[in-house]
C-alpha cells in the first residue's frame, strides 16, 4: 500500500469507543491525504463508466457513516442535505434507489467545497457520538464502525486507480505528485537471481476466514472450508518490471 495506505485497523480489545474514534480519524485523514495533490477540476472528471470521480469516492464513504450510524443512533442528528442519501448511495439497493452509477461525472453540485463540508459535519457527529456513545446500542455502532473503515479504506485503493485513469486520459501527461524523491537506481541485470519456481502438490486446504483467531473478515471471506486445490508452481522472488515488460511485450 501507499503511505497514505499506512493506517492499519489494529481492533481494540474491548468496545472503547475513544480507541475507535482514534482509529476513524486515521482513516479519515488517510483519504483525504490522497486527494490532497488534486485541483478542483480534478475531482470531477469521469474518464469512463467504472471511474468514479474522486469528489464521489470522498462523499460516498461519509454518507456510509451517515446513514448507518448516525442516523440511526445519533438522537437529533441533522444531515446537510437530504438529497445527499440518493446522490451518494452506490448499490446499497435494500437502503434506496443509487443514482446511476454511470452518470456521477454529470453532477456539479454539490460542489467539492460542499462535499468537504459534509465529511466535516459528519466527522465531528461521529466524534460526539463516538464520545459520548449510547451503551446499550454501543456493541451495535461498533460493529458498523468496523465495516465502514475497512469501506472507506477499500475506497481509498480505488481513488488511487481511479486518479490514475483520470490524469493518464490528459494528453499534458500530468502527474500525480512532484514532490517524491528519485527512486534508486535499478540494480544491474546481474545482480537479479534466477527466475526459480517452488513447487506445491495437489491436496485439500482450508480456505475461508477462520473466525476462531479473531479479526474482521467480510461476509463473503466466511466461513473456512476445505477445497481440493489442483498442484500449481509460484516463483520464488517477485517478478521485476524488465520480466513484466517482456511480458506484455509477447502479446
Amino acid at each position: 500500500m501507499s503511505s497514505a495506505h499506512d493506517t492499519v485497523i489494529e481492533r481494540p480489545d474491548s468496545l472503547h469507543a475513544k480507541e475507535w474514534l482514534r482509529a476513524y480519524q486515521r482513516v479519515r485523514a488517510a483519504t483525504e491525504a490522497i486527494c490532497a495533490p488534486l485541483h478542483k477540476e480534478d475531482y470531477m472528471v469521469q474518464s469512463m463508466a467504472d471511474v468514479s470521480p474522486p469528489k464521489w469516492h470522498i462523499a460516498h464513504v461519509t454518507w456510509f457513516f451517515e446513514a448507518f450510524i448516525l442516523k440511526p443512533f445519533q438522537p437529533g442528528y441533522q444531515t446537510l442535505d437530504p438529497a445527499y442519501d440518493h446522490l451518494f448511495n452506490s448499490y446499497y439497493e435494500t437502503h434506496g434507489v443509487p443514482f446511476p452509477r454511470a452518470e456521477r461525472g454529470s453532477i456539479s453540485r454539490p460542489t467539492v467545497d460542499d462535499v468537504y463540508r459534509y465529511r466535516a459535519h459528519v466527522d465531528r457527529a461521529m466524534q460526539a457520538l463516538l464520545e459520548n456513545p449510547p451503551q446499550e446500542h454501543l456493541p451495535e455502532i461498533l460493529r458498523r464502525l468496523e465495516l465502514g473503515l475497512p469501506h472507506e479504506q477499500q475506497h481509498q485503493e480505488l481513488l488511487l486507480m481511479d486518479i490514475k485513469h483520470i490524469l493518464a486520459q490528459n494528453p499534458l501527461c500530468p502527474a500525480y505528485r512532484d514532490d517524491l524523491a528519485p527512486g534508486l537506481a535499478p540494480a544491474p541485470a546481474q545482480e537479479v537471481p534466477p527466475l526459480g519456481w517452488l513447487d506445491y502438490p495437489a491436496g485439500i486446504r482450508e480456505i475461508g476466514h477462520d473466525a476462531s483467531r479473531g479479526g474482521f473478515a467480510y461476509d463473503n471471506e466466511m466461513g473456512r472450508h476445505r477445497q481440493f486445490v489442483e498442484a500449481f508452481q509460484m516463483a520464488d522472488r517477485p517478478v521485476t518490471n524488465g520480466e513484466f515488460l517482456a511480458f506484455m511485450q509477447d502479446g
